[in-house]
């Protein structure tokens, strides 16, 4: 599995949830209001265990109480911690869409998208950088690299991404004991030339 795969080369990662474990949560929805059809996106806060801290939705549209006892069924799944860049897992935030269409064929679709969206003046390139930040417990960046995007930047666009978000204070992450701790989060940077 590429789960395993991420956490063993070292890489900075972000949680990683399965999305089957979502859409058997979502099958334990009140079937009445599940067949109605939904979609919400959900933030997931989760320990260095894999454990569910909090889940809040997000936007939802259809029933906001549905989105609400998803996110209640989600506290229960287990998932893969995110990993900073020496490996080692750190608590993490993640964004996970869950759209229920009952006349479609499958239960539903599941994408990850970043949960913080930033507009940069660049010179050479317009698009979208996303990148995966390493937060310590002061909410300062500690490292960052960039991840998967559509519009292709190039390693100077996720250098200038990354030279900026390490001046960024980003808001801290309470574990379970109420302490701040280091996690890792993606972000997304449109750079307009």
């Amino acid at each position: 599995m590429s789960f395993s795969l991420l956490a063993a080369v070292g890489a900075i990662a972000l949680p990683q949830i399965n999305p089957v474990d979502v859409l058997r949560a979502a099958d334990e929805l009140p079937i009445a209001r599940r067949d109605s059809g939904f979609s919400t996106e959900v933030l997931l806060f989760v320990d260095d265990e894999g454990g569910v801290i909090e889940c809040t939705p997000q936007r939802t549209e259809g029933s906001a109480i549905l989105a609400r006892q998803l996110c209640r069924l989600l506290e229960r799944v287990e998932v893969l911690p995110a990993t900073a860049k020496d490996g080692a897992p750190v608590h993490g935030v993640t964004s996970t869409k869950v759209n229920l269409d009952p006349g479609k064929d499958q239960a539903g679709v599941i994408r990850e998208t970043p949960d913080i969206a930033f507009a940069l003046p660049s010179t050479e390139f317009s698009g979208m950088v996303n990148a995966l930040v390493e937060v310590d417990e002061t909410g300062r960046v500690t490292g960052c690299v960039g991840a998967a995007s559509f519009d292709n930047p190039t390693q100077q666009d996720t250098a200038l991404v990354c030279d900026f978000l390490s001046s960024v204070p980003l808001g801290t992450m309470n574990g379970s004991d109420q302490t701040a701790v280091p996690y890792v989060r993606m972000i997304k940077v449109l750079l307009n030339r």
